[in-house]
């Protein structure tokens, strides 16, 4: 029985260049999983960010705890909205 699964990748690296997001489909056979997985990029995007948030990032490394904390928080509410406008061009 062939399965599938979408899911959506974040990621974004120290050279604070942006965030990129996929699409992929993965499909596989039930009964091979391990020899059968394939999986498919259906959408891809880069954004960049803010400058607030590329600002505080580019200098976390001399940030305080609480610094750290709160950045830690926009990002999480930065990525949230990326994730729905990605969903929303996916779905145009």
């Amino acid at each position: 029985m062939i399965k599938n699964s979408i899911g959506i990748g974040v990621m974004s690296g120290t050279s604070l260049d942006g965030v990129d997001l996929v699409l992929v489909e993965f499909t596989w056979n039930a009964n091979q999983m391990k020899s059968s997985l394939n999986y498919t990029f259906l959408k891809t995007s880069t954004f960049d960010f803010p400058s607030s948030i590329f600002e505080r990032l580019s200098k976390a490394y001399d940030s305080s705890g609480i610094e750290l904390a709160q950045l830690d928080a926009d990002l999480g509410f930065y990525y949230g909205g990326l994730i729905q406008e990605f969903i929303k061009e996916v779905r145009e």
